[in-house]
């Protein structure tokens, strides 16, 4: 409806209104300003209509518009979703396809873990098979003497025949006495009186050091790379390089091989000179030195052995590796040096080195530090050895397992703090260990009375005169509160005595059958550890139905008595029924040391065995048997310990 009919319908009905009103109240007039202000009311209301209407139709072109936005984004994430659906897909084909890969990586690794093992053992098997070869050398040069001795002995008889037929008998039977006296001093190899490598275990300085100590060169390892962590190099700039051993034991030496380094750079090694001292020239001024040899030219071959023979046997206690520099960048290197001759009989030598140890009591590091050889002398570097602090009686003692005579006992104080702590000590020297035999006699060897005030200062106890036995005791004393027993290292000079039994396989190589863990020598090791986590307890692998485990004395030695400690963590009954058998070579007939029937029960405990006669021979073999238990752990035995011990030949 138009506004102007809306308007005409207005007047009529105020005209209607107004001919009412005259009747009975208010005049036209009024009816028209009220009919007017209405108007103007609705105007205004249609107006605002008219603009929310308006604005309504733009919020909601704007909603369309947004929903078309969300639909378009709505859009775009399902094809991404789409995408990181396809891609997670193939990232778990991937993923798929790796752990295969890493499972067959796995299996490659236990594969060349087990041919790493394999080598180790061949390697091991080839250095003992080289030392064979050495020893039948020196066996062949020994009956080679012994021939010519009998060819001249047979001369004599034939010569003294043409002279006399009346005193023949009694010359022949005089030449063949002499003949066989001279074939009884030929020696076994690796015998008190055979020949040894000297070097193996020893401690070893030089003029300078680049990377790695020098005593890895007698760590008696066959490894020849650098990385390996078993060559030495002097330092680049040392224009008088030099390598020197101390043998630890005055001796008679033959020859000495040096190995060079195999994955780089063996020229390193060349034009060098062997000499020998009875003193050590680093710290005896104006030391004599024999000649040994010399080498004169440059190794090629990478991993090569060279041998020098002495020119004559020459006799001391320190030998010396001096080197030429070849120009600016050449240094001297090698990774092993090893030196036959024989302990002489009469000798001194350090007893006690990398023997076992205890104490009244402990703070820090166990009693064996102090006979572990290395030079270290503070604190930091676990090398030094402490009672507890309110020790009122404090003491230290070795086992040289060996019953021996002693001449002089050196004692070495700690090097970064405290050397007041080592004073008026006493040194007694038992037959039998009085930590564990009541009323044990002692015999006294020395005191030293004072304090030591220098840092590292190394005292020297002579015996006041020479006293035997096995157990040497370093017996302190407390001087007021705070006061305690402390050092870094113990040396025990002397010589075993040549009818005493000592501990052959105390740090000799070892095989066996099979490995599961740790390798075949820790049982060896000499450390007193009988739990597994340790990593001084051996096992063969599961399923191995004929166990064994070897040792090579790197002698030929005669055997007594042989003592070997079960697992003490756990499983003691894996130790059972066992031969013992001694060999001279590898593949040869053993002989029967004895055997053990039954099963150990106690944890961590030692059982030996006395040979039913004295064997003599280079190899002991301990040959277990498989149970016929289902679990599979009684299959695998364990061993912490094993002691032999030997007269010697």
């Amino acid at each position: 409806m138009e506004i102007s009919t809306l308007v005409f319908l207005i007047f009529v009905v105020l005209a209607v209104s107004d001919v009412q009103a005259a009747r009975s109240g208010p005049t036209l007039a009024d009816r028209v300003a009220v009919m007017e202000k209405e108007i103007k009311t609705s105007k205004f209301e249609t107006a605002q209509a008219e603009t929310k209407r308006m604005e309504l139709a733009i919020q909601m072109e704007l909603a369309l518009a947004e929903v078309d936005s969300l639909n378009s984004s709505l859009q775009d994430t399902q094809s991404h979703l789409r995408v990181i659906t396809q891609e997670l897909r193939r990232v778990r084909q991937e993923r798929d396809t790796y752990s295969e890969c890493l499972g067959q990586l796995r299996d490659d690794m236990n594969k060349t873990a087990a041919d790493l093992r394999d080598a180790r053992m061949l390697i091991s098997e080839l250095n003992s098979t080289n030392q064979d070869i050495f020893a039948t050398k020196q066996q062949i040069t020994g009956l080679t003497k012994d021939l010519m001795t009998l060819n001249l002995s047979c001369c004599v008889v034939r010569d003294e025949a043409k002279e006399t037929d009346g005193n023949e008998s009694s010359m022949s039977t005089s030449s063949l006495s002499e003949v066989s006296l001279t074939t009884s001093t030929t020696t076994y190899p690796g015998t008190t009186a055979g020949t040894i490598n000297l070097a193996r275990g020893k401690p070893a300085t030089a003029s300078s050091v680049y990377g790695t100590h020098p005593e890895v060169a007698t760590d008696g390892l066959p490894y020849t790379d650098w990385k390996s962590g078993s060559c030495f190099a002097v330092a680049e700039g040392d224009n008088h390089p030099w390598w020197q051993v101390d043998l630890e034991a005055y001796s008679e030496m033959f020859e000495v091989a040096v190995t060079s380094r195999s994955d780089c750079c063996p020229e390193r090694l060349h034009d060098f000179t062997l000499e020998v001292f009875r003193k050590n020239p680093a710290t005896s001024t104006g030391a004599r030195s024999a000649l040994c040899g010399t080498y004169n030219g440059t190794v090629t071959e990478p991993g090569k052995t060279v041998s020098v023979e002495c020119i004559r046997s020459v006799r001391g206690r320190y030998v010396r590796l001096r080197g030429t520099k070849d120009g600016e960048g050449d240094l001297l290197q090698f990774c092993e040096v090893k030196v036959f001759g024989s302990i002489i009989a009469d000798g001194e030598s350090n007893l006690a080195r990398g023997k076992p140890a205890t104490a009244s009591s402990v703070y820090g590091p166990h009693p064996e530090v102090a006979t572990d050889g290395l030079p270290y002398t503070d604190w930091k570097r676990g090398s030094c050895f402490t009672v507890a602090e309110g020790d009122d009686h404090p003491w230290w003692q070795v086992d040289l397992e060996a019953y021996s005579e002693v001449f002089e006992v050196a004692v070495t104080s700690r090097g970064d703090c405290c050397p007041e702590r080592l004073h008026d000590f006493t040194l007694e020297v038992f037959r039998k260990n009085p930590a564990t035999s009541t009323g044990a006699r002692s015999a006294l060897c020395g005191t030293y009375n004072g304090t030591v005030t220098e840092p590292g200062k190394t005292v020297s106890v002579e015996c006041i005169r020479s006293v035997r036995g096995r157990y040497v005791r370093l017996m302190g004393t407390k001087d007021g509160e705070g006061d305690l027993l402390q050092f870094c290292e113990v040396k025990v000079f002397g010589f075993i005595i040549a009818d005493g039994e000592s501990n052959l396989a105390r740090g000799k190589p070892a095989t066996a059958s099979s490995v599961y863990g740790p390798l075949p020598r820790v049982a060896t090791d000499g450390l007193p550890n009988t739990d597994w986590g340790s990593g001084s307890c051996f096992a063969v692998a599961e399923g191995d139905d004929h166990p064994w485990w070897q040792v090579d004395l790197e002698a030929y030695s005669e055997v007594f008595e042989v003592a070997v400690t079960s697992r003490g963590d756990c499983c003691p009954e894996r130790l059972h029924n066992f031969t013992l058998e001694v060999f001279t070579k590898p593949g040869a007939r053993g002989a029967l040391c004895g055997s053990y029937h039954g099963a150990v029960a106690e944890p961590g405990k030692t059982v030996t065995v006395k040979c039913t006669r004295p064997v003599q021979g280079r190899y002991v073999r301990l040959s277990g048997k498989r149970t016929v238990r289902v679990t599979s752990l009684s299959f695998v035995r364990s061993r912490c310990s094993v002691m032999r011990f030997n007269q010697g030949l």
